[in-house]
């Protein structure tokens, strides 16, 4: 099961890494909260890295170095994960 990449479950590596990375980040933001801790570059570059932990180090506490086209903005609201389609109009 290793040498193929699947874990239990039937869930690849990335999968299983993204589910625990995720758990960690949220752990920690609850942490900061309860600590009342203020949000700041420092943090959120953390964060970045810990939801990137074993998935894309290199990316991990960077900022993107390419531009980004938003076809949201003349929309209220864009699904970004859905190829940035739209919900349908609000009224």
């Amino acid at each position: 099961m290793a040498l193929e990449g699947i874990t239990i479950g039937g869930k690849t590596l990335r999968e299983h890494f993204e589910a625990i990375n995720h758990r960690d980040a949220i752990l920690m933001v609850e942490e900061w909260v309860e600590q009342q801790q203020p949000m700041n570059e420092w943090g959120i570059k953390n964060l970045h890295q810990l939801v990137l932990k074993n998935i894309d180090n290199d990316n991990a506490r960077r900022y993107r170095d390419v531009n980004v086209l938003n076809l949201c903005r003349k929309s209220r609201r864009c699904l970004p994960t859905l190829g940035f389609r739209h919900w349908p109009a609000t009224q």
